[in-house]
C-alpha cells in the first residue's frame, strides 16, 4: 500500500508540474471553467487514492508494533509509519494550494491580469510541504537502509 501511495504521490507531482508549466505560459483556460473543474476532480481523485493507500500502509506498519519479537521489523515499521503519517499530513496542504491556485486562476482570467505564481511559491503551505517531504524522505531512506542492513 505504501508503494501504491507513493505512485499516487508521483502522479500528484506530475499533475502539479503540468499545472505549473501551463501557468507559466499564462494560459488559464486549463484551470478555469469546465476544464478547471475536471482538473480539480482529477487531482482530488489522486489525493483520495493517496490518502487511502497511505492510511492502509500506516495501519499495517502500526500492527507490526504489537508482534512479539521481530525487533528489526518493528524498527523498520516504526520508521515507515512515521513516514506515512508525514505523507498523510501533506494532503490538507496540497488541497489548500490547489484551491488557492484555482481561485487565483479564475481571478486572473476574470481580471485579464497574469497569474502571480510567486504568491504560491512563497506560501506557508508550500514551505511546509517541502519540509514535510524532506522529513518523510529521510525516514524512508533510514527504513530502506535498515531493510538492507538487516536483510528484512
Amino acid at each position: 500500500s505504501y508503494a501504491a501511495g507513493m505512485m499516487e504521490y508521483d502522479s500528484m507531482n506530475e499533475v502539479q508540474g503540468e499545472i505549473a508549466n501551463a501557468a507559466m505560459s499564462g494560459d488559464t483556460s486549463a484551470f478555469t471553467g469546465e476544464a478547471g473543474q475536471l482538473l480539480a476532480e482529477e487531482f482530488q481523485t489522486i489525493l483520495d487514492s493517496f490518502s487511502v493507500n497511505m492510511g492502509i500502509a500506516q495501519t499495517s506498519y502500526d500492527e507490526i508494533q504489537v508482534l512479539d519479537g521481530a525487533e528489526d521489523y518493528k524498527e523498520y515499521a516504526d520508521l515507515m509509519s512515521q513516514a506515512a503519517t508525514l505523507r498523510l499530513s501533506q494532503v490538507d496542504l496540497v488541497q489548500t494550494l490547489v484551491e488557492d491556485f484555482m481561485a487565483m486562476a479564475a481571478e486572473s482570467e476574470a481580471s485579464g491580469q497574469p497569474l502571480d505564481l510567486n504568491v504560491l511559491l512563497e506560501s506557508e503551505e508550500l514551505a511546509q510541504l517541502t519540509e514535510i517531504d524532506e522529513e518523510a524522505s529521510d525516514l524512508e531512506k533510514q527504513a530502506e537502509d535498515l531493510k538492507q542492513e538487516k536483510n528484512l
